[in-house]
């Protein structure tokens, strides 16, 4: 357990996460939470995996996608 103000991480372990169209993303030091609503990746672990952090507007809001090229082409996942 880490320590800190509250003790609110439980556990970290290495971890795989299934994407659309049988992609994995591995993550080697994933921090479990019990109690949270979302799940966070590190920008690392997702780099790491030859993906990609971008952002697109809709509107007047900014939203974070992970990219990866896959035949020369950029795909969204």
């Amino acid at each position: 357990m880490l320590y800190g103000i509250t003790n609110i991480i439980e556990d970290s372990r290495r971890t795989n996460i299934s994407l659309p169209n049988g992609r994995n993303l591995h993550i080697k030091n994933a921090l479990y939470f019990s109690k949270s609503y979302r799940n966070l990746l590190h920008f690392e672990d997702i780099c790491l995996n030859g993906y990609h952090i971008e952002t697109i507007n809709e509107g007047y809001v900014e939203y974070p996608y992970i990219t990866k090229l896959h035949l020369n082409k950029k795909e969204s996942i």
